[in-house]
């Protein structure tokens, strides 16, 4: 009583006694020592080393007053709601702290801002995986760790199953390979088949042929097929003939190309073609095309280091620019068939050569990449040869061009291609 007395009023008076030095060990709680419970703690605490030591050696040997003993069921209880709000306590001022830090940063940091919010979402999803887990684990409900351990071990069950089959399998192809009979064994065999063979009933069961419908309805079957491009391509890719074949295939279509209503048809239908074919372009992205002209750049720079390569292509653009002028020759003045052969600013032509095969070329060409195009008689060849002496003719009445500065000439001295 008369500790009480004498402690209880001075609170003031004994968190001035504590020493600056016991409040930085720790020995001091934080916060003014102004319940009995924290004056109690300071008391207790106030104790020197040899203190400390008395106290410790007396209490050796003792057995504590709870040694032994269990909580009761409501004690638990209790002491579990306490956990509880304490917990959620300091959860509910942990989410108070980042809401006014969020809204602090709003107006001030936009990019403190943007990182509090990013970290309150995953604060947010880890609290959702969290619940969950709980509330799976209160239904009986295996956790997701459980759930992948599941998986892997399935999987490898299954794999070890697939390996297992695959070597008995494996096993039992080694035991069929090979034949285990005895050249005897084998003659006689063979004996007994040919005996079968030369039965009249027994060949002619064996040898059982389609009736004319059957074959009908499969030849038709095929023929439909057959009609469809994309089987027939598959069917004949990598299909190689033999030169007799070959050569029948050949004389096969001249005969066809010598007829003019054939060849012109045939025109007409890859002229129709042309024009009316449509294609996908892919279109890059900006990203993807800043990237492949870099690419493009790197390797050019590659190319142009290369002790060989600016020699080489200083030739091949001084042959191209000499190549570049129009030549117009005639091979063939007799003959059904006429070369022409167009250089320089390329040109557009159709027509069919002596050997069956048609060409056709549409587009710019480049200086000196000329094209070979065979016209032959036939309303559509003569058009197209028509046209292009028109062409060559004002070409050659036309003024000569300043000759462009070689490519090398631009190169030197830049960066990027």
């Amino acid at each position: 009583l008369w500790l009480a007395a004498v402690v209880l009023p001075s609170a003031w008076v004994l968190e001035a006694a504590v020493s600056p030095a016991l409040m930085r060990q720790g020995v001091v709680w934080a916060g003014r020592a102004q319940t009995r419970h924290t004056m109690c703690s300071v008391m207790l605490n106030v104790h020197s080393a040899e203190s400390r030591a008395k106290i410790s050696a007396a209490n050796k040997g003792k057995t504590p007053w709870n040694a032994g003993k269990e909580h009761s069921e409501e004690t638990r209880q209790k002491i579990a709601e306490g956990s509880r709000r304490a917990a959620l306590a300091r959860e509910q001022k942990r989410d108070a702290e980042r809401r006014a830090a969020i809204e602090a940063a709003q107006e001030s940091d936009p990019a403190l801002y943007a990182q509090l919010l990013h970290e309150e979402e995953q604060v947010q999803k880890r609290r959702a995986r969290r619940i969950a887990r709980a509330e799976a684990k209160a239904l009986g409900l295996p956790t997701p760790a459980e759930e992948r351990r599941r998986k892997r071990e399935e999987a490898k069950k299954s794999r070890e199953a697939k390996a297992a089959l695959a070597a008995k399998a494996k096993a039992e192809r080694a035991k069929r390979t090979g034949s285990k009979f005895s050249p005897e064994a084998r003659a006689r065999i063979s004996e007994s088949l040919k005996q079968r063979w030369r039965d009249p009933e027994y060949r002619s069961a064996r040898n059982y042929t389609t009736s004319a419908e059957t074959r009908a309805k499969l030849s038709e079957a095929m023929k439909a097929r057959w009609r469809n491009g994309t089987y027939r391509a598959t069917v004949l890719t990598n299909t190689s003939h033999s030169e007799e074949r070959k050569r029948k295939i050949s004389e096969a279509i001249r005969k066809k190309w010598a007829d003019p209503e054939y060849r012109n048809r045939t025109v007409e239908a890859i002229q129709a073609v042309h024009q009316n074919a449509t294609r996908r372009k892919y279109k890059r992205t900006p990203q993807e095309e800043r990237l492949w002209r870099q690419r493009i750049s790197q390797s050019m720079r590659r190319r142009w280091q290369e002790p060989n390569f600016h020699a080489q292509a200083k030739g091949r653009m001084k042959g191209s620019r000499q190549r570049g002028q129009v030549v117009w020759e005639r091979v063939e003045t007799g003959g059904s068939v006429r070369s022409v052969r167009s250089a320089g600013s390329g040109g557009s032509s159709l027509g069919t050569g002596a050997s069956g095969q048609l060409g056709g070329a549409v587009g710019q060409g480049r200086a000196g990449r000329g094209a070979d195009i065979g016209v032959g008689p036939g309303p559509a060849g003569e058009a197209a040869l028509d046209a292009a002496t028109r062409d060559a003719a004002a070409r050659a009445a036309a003024p000569p061009r300043a000759q462009p500065k070689e490519a090398w000439e631009l190169w030197e001295g830049q960066e990027e291609v």
